[in-house]
């Protein structure tokens, strides 16, 4: 149990840079899971190394990660965990294009999560749900609805890095409903934010973002430069 614990914990510490290394304890942690039967870890450790192989590229990696950990928990009965791995999967659909599989599992995700009042897993399913019927779905109104919440609920919770993570999503939805006083507003505290934390991919986003303002205003030049500082950041990484 305590070596779980330290590959879980080494894990979440490796900057965003190394995500390599960090896939690679998160590897260790779920091969121990497995050997010694720890059902929670099993699916912690796979539910986690799909979100890495989300943002690593490896889709296809990430689906049976995903699929797996649901598995896992609905046999085991495992219902704090199957919140957290519908979500992942639910994540992974969408990223995928897979929007009605996605809509299933986040909804049944949220479902879940508000009966354990998990709030913080409550206002991260909306913010997904809010993208889903944001951009992909063209339900803007309801969009803002959805993550107006997460992020108010985020904020209750003291939870300030995952507050002005939530925020990034309003931002994008604001700037589509051509709210742009208020896309610019809560910009400069995500913005500042990222700069005192040194994080390097909130800062590429933060610029992705000032781009897509730039970009609705029509000032081009401006919009390509801070696309251009964010492409740079995430190449970094």
């Amino acid at each position: 149990e305590t070596a779980l614990h330290a590959y879980n914990n080494l894990g979440m510490v490796i900057p965003w840079e190394e995500q390599e290394k960090a896939l690679d304890y998160f590897k260790k942690g779920f091969e121990l899971a497995k050997k010694v039967g720890a059902i929670r870890w099993i699916s912690w450790n796979g539910t986690t190394m799909a979100s890495l192989n989300i943002g690593m590229g490896n889709i296809d990696k990430a689906v049976l990660l995903a699929e797996g950990s649901v598995a896992v928990d609905r046999k085991a009965g495992n219902m704090p965990n199957l919140s957290r791995s519908l979500w992942t999967l639910g994540v992974v659909y969408f990223i995928w294009g897979e929007w009605d599989k996605s809509e299933q599992y986040l909804k049944e995700a949220l479902g879940l999560s508000q009966k354990l009042e998990r709030f913080t897993q409550i206002a991260w399913i909306s913010a997904y749900l809010g993208i889903l019927y944001g951009p992909i779905k063209g339900e803007y109104p309801k969009a803002r609805e959805l993550l107006e919440k997460a992020v108010e609920t985020l904020e209750r919770a003291g939870a300030k890095f995952d507050q002005m993570l939530a925020s990034v999503f309003l931002i994008w939805i604001y700037i589509e409903l051509g709210k742009l006083h208020e896309a610019d507003d809560l910009l400069n505290s995500v913005h500042k934010f990222a700069l005192e934390i040194k994080d390097k991919w909130f800062i590429a986003m933060a610029e992705a973002l000032r781009g897509m303002q730039f970009r609705a205003q029509k000032k081009w030049e401006e919009s390509i430069e801070h696309f251009e500082k964010s492409l740079q950041g995430y190449e970094f990484i």
